[in-house]
């Protein structure tokens, strides 16, 4: 685990094309206070970008589900990061974080009021049901939600379970009962 910075920049140094990005890919480990891995590299010696992304990957860490435990709600890992800030994480780089979420809580709030549908389904799911019921394919759905075909495919399979359907025509008929093809 210690050693994939390491063999992370050793990959990337194969593609030239990728070459700005080894320095950050290779010091997103390294901790504020010296302590990280695997140069040990401190403070002013770490790229800001991967500083950056050491702040975004302890978030994504503390906010999912990991062998390490449960995902934290969004105020719970804030408050971790908030302890680890100056010596693990960036002060700065944590700041605009929390500026940037603070922002976007507000979204977040007013999102989650509307967020569930007919028949219990999410924001995505009405997405994903409107463009099936327009006629898209599921690689159609998937370009244009910017989502892999499996992820679409999977969407679909909640959706009919859903809603209590087993076909497409079906479910198009539940999406024009619902007025959701606007």
């Amino acid at each position: 685990m210690r050693l994939h910075p390491y063999h992370s920049e050793r990959v990337l140094s194969k593609v030239s094309a990728l070459e700005p990005l080894i320095p950050l890919a290779a010091a997103h480990h390294e901790r504020m206070d010296g302590t990280g891995y695997y140069r040990g590299l401190r403070s002013t010696q770490i790229p800001l970008g991967a500083q950056v992304i050491a702040v975004a990957d302890r978030f994504d860490e503390l906010t999912h589900v990991t062998s390490d435990g449960p995902a934290r709600e969004v105020e719970q890992a804030l408050s971790v990061m908030r302890q680890e800030r100056g010596s693990r994480l960036s002060a700065d780089v944590f700041q605009v974080l929390m500026e940037d979420l603070s922002g976007i809580e507000r979204t977040l709030r007013t999102r989650t009021r509307r967020q569930e549908g007919p028949a219990g389904l999410t924001e995505r799911e009405v997405e994903v049901l409107r463009l099936a019921a327009k006629g898209l394919n599921r690689r159609q759905v998937a370009v244009a939600l910017f989502v892999s075909e499996g992820t679409v495919r999977s969407h679909l399979e909640h959706i009919y379970s859903k809603i209590g359907v087993s076909n497409r025509s079906a479910a198009t008929l539940f999406a024009i009962e619902h007025d959701l093809l606007r």
